[in-house]
């Protein structure tokens, strides 16, 4: 939203071409160094979340995995 108006201002007050494409460059360079840093931990997390799920799964099988299954339907071992 304030992009528009500085280079409104920029091309109404100075005929500065050097200050126009710096104002340009700034602002592309900005948006750039934003989207990267956004992508950067979008994807940062995105794996993290991967890792504590498949820790949460090895878990679960390990547990799973130990279940003694003779006793598993015995009414005195579910009180």
């Amino acid at each position: 939203m304030i992009f528009p108006k500085v280079l409104l201002d920029q091309l109404m007050n100075t005929n500065d071409i050097f200050k126009l494409l710096q104002t340009v460059l700034l602002f592309s360079l900005g948006i750039f160094i934003g989207q990267t840093a956004s992508s950067f931990l979008q994807n940062e997390a995105f794996y993290r979340r991967r890792i504590v799920l498949e820790k949460f799964q090895h878990d679960l099988c390990d547990h799973l995995s130990e279940v003694d299954c003779t006793n598993l339907e015995d009414p005195k071992l579910l009180i």
